[in-house]
């Protein structure tokens, strides 16, 4: 009004349905409400300015600088990275895409860069779990007083060595162990157990004149002690571990879920597994893509039937035998035993269920 701004007009919006990520998408309402204001600036979001680059060898995609695995783009002396390569990222991108510039250009001058000092610390999981129960506050930043603003001071100050270190004290080392999808359970679906280290090579093979020949393999290997799977017969899919998975996961989807009772391993949808008793031995049943697999422990040999494999594997050794093909299998066909090293790796869930 008379020139100038008085007022910012805005459409309410609401939360609508979830798309396939399982974010909610905005959507408009006929609700309107004004903001009294005496000044807007536009802010909405960012893009470089990549004029200076005219007649050179910097080259850009979609409105981003093109660089290499060193940050380095065309010319020889210009490195970039941040939003700048990777359009809208983190603050820990732009970090990393800053020390791999400075690992490269070190390198390229002859100079040696120490690295950090390992920090791997062997915390005990009883100790993780208590630490988890515990809700310590983040340390408070140092904030410039509001009449102190007049300058260039930064508003927002740095942590005091003391305080950077009781904050870092506050991680939770969830890649060590996290289990909160366990502890927020209230059926106590999602349950916890201890694997590993594992580490298996899983042959491929290729379907010949209806023999195999091993073209290559596979690596499994779990380093992670503590592996978490969802108990299907307990689990009501309320989302509650969704909800609170600090990775944005869904764990009542995402983790491997498993059936005592045989009716519903039948009828379940999707990969699922089963386990029960044969005799003195323990049978893991799984259905993996529509397809059913077999896999019986018996002390530390275990004998797994797939749908075109059967093969037996000492889980001391890592070594596999008596591999042969089934019934099924074109000629061509290349198969692996991935699916074998999966059913593995669960089988030590079997200790924590009542078999």
């Amino acid at each position: 009004e008379g020139g100038k701004a008085v007022a910012l007009v805005c459409q309410v919006m609401k939360l609508g349905a979830k798309d396939s990520s399982g974010r909610a998408s905005p959507e408009a309402t006929s609700e309107i409400v004004e903001l009294p204001c005496t000044a807007i600036i536009p802010a909405i979001s960012q893009a470089p300015v990549l004029d200076f680059a005219a007649g050179t060898k910097i080259a850009s995609a979609r409105g981003a600088i093109v660089v290499n695995a060193e940050a380095q783009t065309g010319e020889p002396d210009v490195f970039a990275g941040g939003d700048a390569v990777h359009g809208p990222s983190s603050v820990v991108q732009a970090i990393a895409d800053g020390r791999a510039f400075a690992e490269a250009f070190a390198k390229r001058v002859g100079i040696s860069i120490s690295t950090c000092a390992s920090t791997e610390k062997n915390v005990s999981s009883a100790a993780n779990l208590a630490k988890k129960a515990i809700r310590t506050n983040a340390a408070p930043i140092p904030t410039l007083a509001a009449d102190k603003r007049t300058g260039f001071d930064l508003v927002h100050g740095c942590l005091s060595a003391e305080a950077a270190q009781a904050e870092a004290s506050r991680c939770l080392e969830c890649d060590k162990l996290c289990n909160i999808c366990v502890t927020v359970c209230p059926n106590r679906a999602n349950q916890a157990y201890r694997v590993g280290p594992l580490a298996l090579n899983l042959p491929r093979y290729q379907v010949k004149d209806g023999g195999l020949i091993q073209i290559d393999a596979t690596e499994l290997y779990i380093a992670q002690a503590i592996q978490t799977f969802n108990l299907a017969d307990s689990c009501n899919e309320c989302g509650n571990c969704q909800t609170f998975c600090p990775s944005a996961g869904a764990p009542y989807q995402d983790k491997p879920r498993i059936w005592l009772d045989r009716e519903g391993f039948e009828e379940g949808k999707g990969d699922r597994f089963h386990f029960h008793r044969v005799g003195d031995a323990i049978e893991l049943e799984a259905c993996l893509d529509g397809q059913l697999h077999r896999l019986k422990m018996d002390g530390g040999i275990a004998d797994y039937v797939g749908p075109f494999l059967s093969a037996k594997l000492d889980t001391t050794s890592g070594t596999f035998s008596q591999v042969s093909l089934g019934a099924g299998a074109s000629d061509g066909a290349e198969l692996s035993l991935e699916k074998c090293g999966l059913m593995v790796a669960l089988f030590a869930a079997s200790k924590v269920l009542p078999l």
